[in-house]
């Protein structure tokens, strides 16, 4: 079976295991293709032609190595049913994909089975069978639209050079994203603070000149933190943990969500605020939104950069690194989120419901 819907965009995504996204998924879009991939949902931003296909994996599948060869299998043959009818598109490896093949990309498809049944050996990298297609993780445009998010939670809690303590719970690419812009910050040392593994990367950030306390996980911290970053749903946060280090604040970029609702409804006097997102008025589903998870006029970060690159595709953008966050890409793809009418959430959100 092949799709001939013209787009310009696709999502690829997992689903959430702690949900019940697939079951809502295959209601709406039937059984899956070959036992691999929903039926695409659509949607529009103005010309520009979207679609968000998830695959039959979900995040704790592609979380464990078992799960990560039926997972490539499944990504490559929703790319082989949208592609030959959008050779010049561009592609998200959303959620838990971006790794899915290597930091760059430059993991080889490995064996297979093929839309007929046989079994191949694909000895070529995702951008070697897809040359014309344009792929990003979308974490530079989640990181442009996180930073002004922590930005307006920072004034708003009031903290500033010597007031207030700030964690960043789990140090990735966005973790170390905004641990870099907090260094940058008028805030001293004592006041910055990361839960994460004590990585080559997070110590060549810190480096020996800066005193950035880092605990190895959440236990761990033995002081009082006013704002939680949170950048990974695989170290939570519970309602215990949240009163007694009476945080306040926490914003949360994760996906599933690193601070779950149960445990915030049984937390004391906090703000919890969903992250990562991004606001367009001339966003337009085809499907019930929910059923992903997302809301009207409301979109993950990462499918809001991949929905900007198509919305002024230009060749150039394949000489951009979009598998790393870094400056470069990131004014790049802020100045294509003006373009395509992209912005932070004019009403927060929480769990997807206005604060």
């Amino acid at each position: 079976m092949k799709n001939s819907e013209k787009i310009d965009v696709l999502c690829v995504a997992n689903y959430a295991a702690e949900s019940s996204m697939l079951r809502r998924a295959i209601l709406s879009q039937g059984d899956l293709i070959d036992g691999s991939f929903l039926k695409p949902f659509y949607y529009s931003i103005g010309d520009t032609k979207g679609a968000v296909i998830l695959i039959n994996s979900s995040n704790l599948d592609v979380s464990h190595s078992s799960g990560i060869k039926p997972a490539r299998e499944q990504f490559v043959k929703a790319l082989d049913y949208i592609v030959p009818v959008n050779p010049k598109m561009v592609v998200l490896l959303a959620a838990g994909l971006k790794r899915l093949f290597g930091r760059y990309l430059e993991e080889e498809i490995g064996t297979m089975v093929d839309g007929t049944g046989m079994i191949v050996e694909a000895k070529q990298t995702l951008r070697e069978r897809y040359p014309e297609v344009l792929f990003t993780n979308g974490d530079n445009g989640t990181s442009a639209l996180f930073i002004e998010e922590v930005k307006e939670i920072i004034k708003k809690a009031g903290i500033r050079r010597n007031m207030g303590k700030i964690g960043i719970l789990g140090a990735g690419l966005l973790g170390t994203d905004v641990l870099r812009f907090l260094m940058s910050e008028d805030l001293a040392d004592y006041q910055i603070n990361v839960i994460s593994s004590y990585t080559k990367e997070l110590r060549s950030i810190i480096n020996s000149e800066r005193n950035i306390d880092v605990f190895e996980n959440l236990d761990d911290v033995d002081k009082k933190i006013d704002f939680m970053i949170c950048c990974t749903n695989t170290k939570s946060l519970t309602a215990k943990l949240v009163d007694s280090l009476s945080i306040k604040y926490v914003l949360d970029v994760s996906v599933p969500p690193a601070f779950v609702e149960r445990e915030y409804f049984k937390a004391k006097n906090v703000y919890r605020r969903d992250a990562g997102n991004a606001y367009n008025i001339d966003l337009e589903y085809c499907f019930d939104p929910s059923i992903i998870d997302l809301s009207l006029n409301n979109m993950f970060g990462c499918f809001a950069e991949a929905s900007s690159l198509a919305h002024s595709y230009n060749e150039k953008f394949f000489d951009l690194d979009l598998f790393t966050v870094n400056d470069e890409a990131k004014k790049i793809i802020s100045v294509l989120f003006k373009k395509a009418n992209f912005s932070t959430h004019p009403k927060p959100l929480c769990f997807g419901r206005e604060i």
